[in-house]
């Protein structure tokens, strides 16, 4: 979910290795397929690099960026966007903002991330 909204608002491709696409599909594959994948392992450099990427997007950029129609029309997930911004202040922004503090976070004190997509 979180990396195609991120890929609409901040103009990545889809499945991106440039920051920040990797805060969901970034590092090294590791066990079994979950459903949507195997769970991934970022390190600490790559966990400083998306931090980085993820920086870079202040809230008044993502909100120039948001398009809730097109959102809609890719039919992003979740099929939310036709309140446009009220989505942006009560679900977009919210989760946007907790990723980033997170990959802060984990970035400052040097550690990996084990993420996995459900």
């Amino acid at each position: 979910m979180i990396t195609r909204l991120s890929d609409a608002c901040v103009t990545l491709p889809p499945i991106s290795t440039d920051p920040p696409g990797p805060a969901i599909v970034g590092g090294e594959p590791i066990g079994p397929d979950l459903g949507m994948g195997p769970a991934r392992l970022l390190m600490p450099d790559a966990v400083r690099t998306v931090a980085a990427g993820l920086d870079a997007v202040d809230d008044a950029t993502l909100r120039a960026r948001f398009d809730p129609e097109a959102m809609s029309e890719a039919e992003i997930y979740p099929h939310i966007w036709d309140d446009g911004d009220d989505e942006f202040d009560g679900y977009l922004l919210p989760y946007f903002t907790a990723l980033r503090d997170f990959y802060r976070d984990a970035a400052a004190s040097g550690d990996a991330v084990l993420l996995a997509v459900t």
